[in-house]
């Protein structure tokens, strides 16, 4: 930490994370499927930012517990792990958004690997996650009448069966 950056433009390079081992080993594990979660008991300082893209990127969740005391964090504790453990999962699922001609899916955001321009990777996925993306309009002005939107979800269940989720929407 640089104490010569607080409180100037360049502060916000304190936070960023500073090592692509993480990154470099998600992408390793997306590749066997593999989602990582961490819960991290610490009693001094922990670069969360840079041990959050392991989680980030391979759909997992980092769970914080600063100066960890158990008759403080133990309540807490127990029901996140209990939540981690025991909630309806999807596994190796991948995602793909695609809109009409003239429109893109510019941006994606969530804990997932790209790997493709517009095909998201996610070892695993449960109800706690949440995607997101950002359309841009390539031609201008749009000659059509109304653009449509669809995304498609192909998964395995805890159940073992392959299952896939279409969602399309007509927009004016």
């Amino acid at each position: 930490e640089d104490a010569r950056l607080l409180g100037t433009a360049n502060e916000h390079t304190i936070l960023s994370n500073s090592e692509k081992f993480y990154k470099t080993s998600a992408q390793k594990l997306t590749r066997f499927q593999i989602s990582c979660s961490m819960f991290v008991f610490t009693e001094a300082y922990a670069d969360i930012s840079t041990l959050a893209q392991l989680c980030e990127n391979t759909a997992g969740q980092i769970y914080y517990y600063p100066k960890y005391q158990s008759y403080l964090h133990e309540t807490k504790l127990n029901k996140e792990l209990s939540h981690s453990l025991n909630r309806t999962t999807g596994w190796e699922a991948v995602i793909r958004t695609r809109a009409s001609l003239g429109i893109k899916v510019s941006n994606f955001y969530g804990s997932f690997f790209l790997r493709g321009k517009d095909l998201l990777a996610t070892p695993s996925l449960d109800s706690d996650k949440t995607y997101v993306f950002t359309l841009s309009n390539e031609e201008m002005p749009i000659t059509t009448r109304s653009i449509t939107i669809q995304s498609a979800l192909l998964y395995t269940s805890s159940l073992g069966d392959r299952r896939i989720r279409i969602h399309t929407i007509c927009l004016p």
